[in-house]
């Protein structure tokens, strides 16, 4: 992979920058705080994204850092690249509301998608670790010579197991155990959890059951003990009604013969009959309003008894109604937790799997280590040795990480070695890695004042080597000595004046 053009609309201090790279070494010129390190942030972000923390952390993140003040809606850029004989355009704005990635394959107009692996394929599927210990170097001036032989021990340790924290296969492991606790300690509690609440369930449906039964048995006996109101009152007030028409019926008789009849005697006897009917239909009246009104108390009573008796029926057929939606619902819960209880079993094939995955691990772990570290130390090797002009001609890594150099004449110990030659052996490191690591497209070399501390002789040695590594360079600098090397070698640059 090379890249063409870099384009920056606003990225930190650098704002409406355009850089054209070519193959080979582009040395990149600029004084110090000139924006060499934003320009190889910029890269980094192009490939990898800015992605924002949270909480605190966010003040101080990349995005953050690189934010621009003025016109933060043209938070980005474009890169041109050429990879696999083909062009394309890599656009970003990492703005949080206006915020898009494109990349488009300019060669042939195809507009393809970063978020589905595109551009981690360009890149050769490398991750943003092993892009930050290999192709991407920056100052190492901080370190002490014990302090950058620590450093050295860590990342070949890394690379021993796995070349970066994304491969590492003791990580990995220790993941694979952690994971398969959780997924444990996940099915434990889910399953007594579960238990529990099934216990219960069952209890409430039993609870339920029984009351459901109880209320059944109550409307029954409700139902059929309810006297005939109605029937009754009915039956008092047509027996009223009889002896009432019986009476003047026989009054009217009476009347009739007395009328027609002219003697005396009956008049007599008819004025005595009416009398006495007269007093007789008094009396039954009176008897009558009695009954009768005794008969309407009752009837109200009733009434109001069949009223509650009717209001109590009614409640009590809601509440069964009631209970019968409470233990459909209470059914439906348990079956649920049951279907759950035989879901979890996921889990338990889960955790079966990362066991068998640790036991994969820990089975490939010894071959990939004596692969690759045989890989990593015969081109670590042959590197150092390029870098040294022939003078160190191997470099030994025993199981303890102990590192050793060999001369002509002697072995070295690590501890030994000055503090130029653990940077040269840093380098080589980390270019080897970079090698077997991206194999199918190799990456372009950011070198971000790498070189500071190096003297004239072992810079034109790592010039030299750089220019012969087929890979593209871009070298960061705010000194004169790489341009003045590399014309005095012979070296064919780029030079680049970085302008904000």
């Amino acid at each position: 992979m090379n890249i063409k053009e870099i384009r920056i609309d606003n990225f930190g201090k650098l704002s409406g920058v355009q850089i054209e790279l070519r193959q080979g070494i582009n040395l990149v010129y600029a004084p110090n705080e000139g924006g060499k390190s934003t320009l190889h942030a910029f890269i980094r972000g192009m490939f990898f994204g800015m992605p924002r923390m949270r909480g605190r952390a966010a003040r101080t993140d990349s995005y953050s850092r690189y934010e621009p003040w003025e016109n933060p809606s043209s938070y980005g850029g474009r890169i041109r690249l050429e990879c696999g004989g083909k062009q394309f355009r890599l656009s970003r704005n990492f703005s949080k509301e206006y915020g898009r990635t494109e990349l488009v394959c300019e060669t042939d107009g195809e507009q393809l998608s970063v978020e589905d692996g595109d551009l981690d394929m360009l890149l050769g599927n490398i991750s943003e670790i092993i892009y930050d210990n290999t192709v991407s170097i920056g100052q190492l001036k901080g370190m002490t010579d014990q302090g950058l032989l620590l450093e050295l021990r860590n990342y070949i340790s890394g690379c021993q197991e796995g070349m970066d924290a994304g491969l590492n296969l003791k990580k990995a492991k220790d993941q694979l155990k952690d994971q398969r606790k959780k997924f444990q300690r996940k099915a434990d509690q889910e399953a007594a959890q579960r238990e529990e609440r099934c216990r219960r369930l069952e209890e409430r449906i039993l609870e339920h059951q029984a009351k459901q039964e109880s209320l059944q048995r109550e409307w029954a006996a409700r139902a059929s003990s309810t006297p005939p109101v109605r029937e009754e009152e009915r039956t008092r007030e047509n027996s009223g009604k009889k002896i009432y028409g019986i009476i003047f019926l026989i009054w009217m008789v009476l009347l009739a013969v007395g009328w027609f009849l002219s003697f005396p005697l009956w008049k007599i006897l008819l004025i005595f009959l009416l009398g006495l009917l007269i007093a007789g239909w008094m009396i039954v009246r009176s008897a009558w309003s009695l009954n009768s009104a005794q008969v309407q108390r009752e009837h109200l009573e009733r009434k109001v008894q069949a009223e509650k008796e009717r209001w109590q029926a009614e409640s009590l057929r809601e509440r069964i109604q009631e209970e019968e939606i409470l233990l459909e619902n209470l059914k439906s819960e348990y079956e649920q937790l049951s279907e759950q209880s035989v879901k979890n079993q996921s889990l338990q094939v889960e955790i079966q799997a990362l066991e068998l995955a640790d036991q994969t691990i820990e089975r490939l772990s010894g071959q990939m280590q004596k692969t690759i570290g045989r890989k990593l130390q015969e081109r670590i090797s042959g590197i150092f040795c390029e870098l040294t002009g022939g003078k160190y001609r191997q470099v030994e890594l025993d199981e303890n990480m102990n590192l050793k150099v060999h001369t002509q004449e002697r072995c070295i110990p690590a501890e030994k070695l000055s503090r130029g030659t653990l940077e040269q052996i840093y380098f080589a490191f980390r270019m080897a890695a970079g090698e077997i690591l991206c194999q199918e497209e190799p990456l372009p070399v950011i070198l971000d004042e790498a070189f500071v501390l190096y003297d004239d002789r072992r810079l034109a040695q790592t010039l030299e080597w750089l220019s012969k590594s087929g890979h593209q360079v871009i070298l960061c600098t705010c000194h004169g000595r790489e341009s003045v090397l590399m014309r005095k070698l012979g070296i064919l640059f780029h030079e680049i004046e970085l302008t904000k």
